[in-house]
């Protein structure tokens, strides 16, 4: 199967649903467990979709299982919400030692009838702060590959960026990565996942250096296992 930024997925009776945002890598198995779906026709926001709900993905469209059902139900790919901050507590409370010893603020508030009146306040106490907390639905352990992921060789160098992701359909694990062309590589290449080395959100660093990644030959659209063959 393929993944490529971008690609709209739909429902094995034809309706779009959105379009592939991301994928959801272990980076332990190279497993493709799940795909980030942006808001589309069906999703007004981004959903989680496991691999396991796909029956085809190319570089053209991904197809959904036909038993998918409540779709609209899969989990959002981030969840927000408001705490309240901790914060000290700066002023004693009343029945406390200290609060005997403690003046309250004074204000003059306009009476409703002739004489003044002293309102004590505490002014001092702020309204309470909220602090935003956003998590990600994805498996614990695992990673999000962004799109356009920088792919790093051994050596250190910037060899390009990830254009698509091959997996095997049985067990979703990546057999390749399709590389843009870079620094290094005047036209797409395609990475053996047997070279990835560690697998980060933003990078993807290989177990081989760039004397070895410049003997790839050219990716072929169509034959990709053959375009990946390790040296010339």
């Amino acid at each position: 199967m393929e993944f490529k930024h971008g690609v709209n997925v739909f429902t094995a009776e034809g309706d779009k649903v959105g379009s592939i945002e991301q994928v959801v890598v272990d980076p332990r198995t190279k497993e493709v467990t799940h795909v980030i779906v942006k808001q589309g026709f069906l999703f007004t926001e981004d959903k989680v979709l496991p691999t396991d709900l796909i029956a085809t993905a190319t570089g053209e469209q991904v197809t959904l299982n036909e038993d998918v059902e409540d779709l609209e139900a899969m989990p959002k790919f981030e969840e927000t919400e408001y705490v309240e901050a901790a914060a000290p507590l700066d002023v004693p409370p009343p029945s406390s030692t200290a609060a005997s010893r403690f003046a309250w603020p004074m204000y003059y508030l306009p009476p409703n009838k002739p004489g003044k009146e002293l309102i004590p306040r505490r002014s001092d106490i702020k309204e309470p702060r909220y602090i935003r907390q956003t998590e990600r639905n994805v498996p614990k352990g695992s990673v999000v590959l962004e799109e356009n992921a920088e792919v790093i060789s051994a050596d250190d160098k910037y060899v390009g960026d990830v254009q698509e992701v091959f997996t095997n359909a049985e067990d979703d694990r990546i057999t390749h990565l399709l590389v843009s062309r870079g620094l290094l590589f005047k036209e797409e290449r395609c990475v053996p996942a047997a070279w990835i080395d560690k697998v980060r959100e933003g990078t993807i660093h290989l177990a081989v250096e760039s004397s070895v990644l410049k003997k790839l030959q050219p990716y072929l659209a169509d034959n990709q296992g053959e375009s990946a063959a390790a040296e010339s």
